[in-house]
């Protein structure tokens, strides 16, 4: 009799083969899925990190801008704004002409006469843009009151937008995380 019960105690205690080969598919099963949402989890960040380093360098560029033309002085005997595609010629706070554009090598370039000397150069340092450059900057100012909207050049309607305001058009560019454009209204000041 104790050899029967030895027997029996003996045949429950272990796993058969298909009872391993269950668990192992299981847990083979568990892991596909949690590689399969780790992937899916990393794909996401690395797009939201690409797009966060292309909104802030865009942002350091735009603010700068908008802090430039908040200031700058525009009387009537000077011209306040000169416009070209791709840069914007003002007086700024100090009454000294600056034009804002891109260098030659797609970042921001603010250049101030110096009457008689060499014309003197603001840049930020390549840090500031995070892999990315300027492929586009385009302003487009308010419509003046004696031209009327839809004439050659483009203008904001001034119905729809303050007389002392433009348009900033950016587009940033990196080669490992593509484009990011984005447009800022500014209202410029010190109207005299």
């Amino acid at each position: 009799m104790k050899k029967a019960a030895l027997a029996k105690v003996h045949k429950n205690t272990g796993a058969t083969i298909v009872e391993m080969l269950v668990c192992f598919v299981l847990l083979g099963i568990l892991m596909v899925a949690a590689g399969q949402f780790l992937a899916s989890s990393m794909r996401t960040y690395t797009t939201a990190k690409r797009g966060i380093a292309g909104r802030e360098a865009a942002d350091v560029v735009a603010d700068h801008i908008e802090g430039l033309l908040e200031s700058a002085c525009i009387k009537k005997s000077m011209k306040p704004f000169t416009v070209s595609n791709k840069e914007l010629t003002f007086w700024d706070k100090q009454r000294r002409k600056a034009t804002i554009c891109c260098d030659e090598n797609g970042y921001l370039d603010v250049i101030y006469a110096n009457g008689k000397n060499e014309p003197s150069h603001w840049r930020f340092d390549k840090g500031v843009y995070k892999g990315y450059t300027i492929s586009e900057m385009r302003f487009v100012l308010s419509a003046p009151a004696e031209i009327e909207v839809g004439d050659e050049e483009e203008y904001l309607d001034s119905g729809v937008y303050e007389k002392n305001s433009l348009k900033l058009e950016l587009t940033l560019e990196s080669p490992q995380n593509g484009k990011y454009e984005t447009v800022r209204y500014i209202r410029f000041g010190n109207v005299k």
